[in-house]
């Protein structure tokens, strides 16, 4: 039996934005461990938000091991409309400090969450479900939020993100009642049994998953509808040089009684120029909001990296490591119409960063084109 500490302090965790000004969290982790690999883990957070003068938390226990796990969580936060981040909090606190462009889109919700997971069913399936009652409270920028430099013709935009399918994403104070179910196969899943324990190849085939969220119209809560969704990822070696990665997914609402802006589908857009994360599937140019949608949709991302193409036929290039990447990057829903980004990029610069040139389609029509830098690294 093993127990830990783990302790988060507020220089590692303080951050600017917007609706809150300077904010911070302090939290304490305490792991119980048995010898059988069952854990029982038990983590109080508390935030203290200077601008708003408020302190809230919440409070998540969980018991389980590597099969499967039980979690309970409530309390008070504020977050991102897409709960994938697209913006990390340290990114928008250095936006909206030094660039005065604060990307960050920000919620308050007071919850209690249940969430059971299990994993590797016959190596191939795992499985998860929860509930969620929140009260989701919109929020507004402060008076008194100020850059550190102030850019002429630039200004801080309001919270409320900028949508073509909805022409106001605010929204009033309301309940919600939240069920959401997933699952995910990886049919040729391979691994390998090392002193009696299994080691799995995560990249040894495809993963098809599927997720069914629903509103559910009980007793106070304001929603109602239902989101189903699917997608399929998959790395394939194309040569000795080369590979293919493709992620494709897609669904829609199949009813939408009552959807707030926080119950959209979201898509993992980016308007700055230093992009950090999951290479495959981000869009480089997509704004983060522009085309949520509580409609169909459906996105394809295809990333080819090759070690031996361009400039990387010249061998003193080649010895660097670097990798070259063609892209392509598709979303389409009602109001979107057919967006695309065609995406040309030097991988392995300093081992961890990326170059890319990206051109920018809606409809077939051209629209612009940028340059974005991205890292491997996950920065808070």
């Amino acid at each position: 039996r093993r127990n830990t500490l783990a302790y988060q302090g507020p220089l590692q965790s303080l951050v600017y934005n917007t609706v809150e000004g300077f904010a911070f969290d302090v939290s304490l982790g305490w792991t119980k461990t048995w010898q059988n690999g069952r854990q029982l883990r038990l983590t109080p957070l508390g935030r203290y938000a200077f601008g708003r003068d408020r302190i809230s938390g919440r409070l998540s226990a969980s018991i389980g091991n590597r099969k499967w796990s039980l979690g309970l969580e409530g309390g008070e936060s504020v977050g991102q409309f897409n709960p994938a981040q697209p913006v990390s909090p340290m990114v928008n606190s250095f936006t909206s400090l030094l660039l005065e462009r604060n990307y960050a889109k920000l919620y308050q919700k007071q919850f209690v969450r249940a969430q059971y997971n299990l994993s590797r069913l016959a190596d191939v399936l795992t499985f998860s479900a929860g509930l969620e009652y929140a009260r989701r409270t919109e929020l507004s920028n402060l008076e008194k939020a100020k850059p550190w430099i102030n850019w002429r013709g630039v200004s801080f935009t309001s919270n409320r993100p900028e949508n073509t399918e909805s022409p106001s994403t605010g929204f009033a104070v309301h309940d919600a009642l939240i069920a959401d179910i997933s699952a995910s196969l990886r049919p040729w899943q391979k691994y390998t049994i090392r002193n009696g324990r299994k080691q799995y190849r995560y990249n040894s085939g495809p993963v098809f998953s599927v997720n069914y969220r629903k509103g559910i119209a009980l007793g106070r809560s304001g929603v109602d509808y239902d989101l189903l969704q699917a997608q399929a990822r998959y790395r394939l070696n194309t040569g000795p040089w080369s590979s293919l990665q493709v992620l494709a997914g897609g669904g829609g609402f199949i009813r939408a009684d009552r959807v707030y802006f926080a119950d959209f589908k979201h898509f993992m857009g980016n308007e700055f120029f230093f992009q950090p994360g999951d290479a495959l599937g981000r869009f480089r140019m997509l704004p983060y909001y522009r085309y949520s949608t509580a409609s169909r949709f459906a996105q394809l991302h295809l990333l080819w990296s090759a070690r031996k193409l361009l400039v990387t036929q010249l061998q003193p290039v080649r010895l660097t490591g670097l990798k070259e990447t063609v892209q392509l990057h598709y979303l389409t829903t009602p109001a979107a119409g057919h967006y695309s980004e065609l995406v040309y990029g030097l991988d392995g610069i300093l081992q961890f960063f990326r170059a890319e040139v990206v051109t920018q389609f809606r409809d077939m029509k051209y629209e612009g084109i940028g340059f974005r830098v991205g890292t491997v690294l996950n920065i808070r």
